[in-house]
């Protein structure tokens, strides 16, 4: 066997093995566990902060300003002002869909005179899909309890939702240097009802 030969397939082993181990990079098909275990933990802290907006939203003394504020910092946490959040209530049945900003403003005129909304139960799929997008995809699931003291036009009201939230990992074009590689922001989607039930 010539040396040239033996050259030939010694470098087309390299370059082979060059080409798995990039195929393999977190910036290629797959998250590392690192990247995912970060993510898992920035989602959960991403519904946290979610659920403390609202609550400052529904809580009758919050300035208005101070409202507002949290409206514009939930809506920041949302992959695009389209999405969807679905709304049910024992009291009229069936399920509504609203764009996130419209729920939110709604919740500024929920007619109690005083409103609790809390999340609990939180429990996070176990990985990401990458979509042919280019985004990760990936879930959550939690309960919500809402209650509603009267005031006077109406009874008190409680009930219980379980939720599910899509987790999105937006991808963001970055510079290494001079290498083009692939960075991700964690954003939250599509927020759904399962079923909700008396509290």
């Amino acid at each position: 066997m010539s040396k040239f030969f033996v050259c030939c397939i010694f470098f087309s082993l390299l370059y082979c093995r060059g080409s798995a181990q990039q195929s393999d990079s977190p910036i290629g098909k797959t998250l590392t566990p690192e990247q995912i275990g970060g993510f898992r933990e920035q989602a959960i802290k991403t519904i946290n902060d979610l659920e403390k907006f609202i609550q400052i939203i529904t809580n009758k003394r919050s300035s208005f300003d101070k409202k507002n504020d949290a409206i514009e910092l939930a809506l920041d946490l949302f992959i695009a002002d389209t999405t969807t959040i679905e709304v049910s209530s024992l009291k009229s049945g069936g399920i509504r869909t609203f764009e996130i900003g419209a729920y939110l403003a709604k919740l500024k005129l929920l007619p109690y005179a005083s409103v609790k909304i809390t999340w609990y139960k939180i429990y996070l799929g176990s990985n990401f899909v990458k979509s042919p997008d280019g985004y990760y995809y990936g879930s959550a699931t939690f309960l919500q309890r809402f209650e509603g003291i009267s005031n006077n036009e109406m009874g008190n009201y409680t009930d219980i939702t379980k939720r599910h939230i899509t987790i999105v990992l937006k991808k963001l074009d970055a510079l290494e240097g001079d290498i083009k590689v692939d960075k991700y922001i964690l954003k939250l989607g599509d927020i759904k009802v399962e079923e909700t039930k008396g509290g």
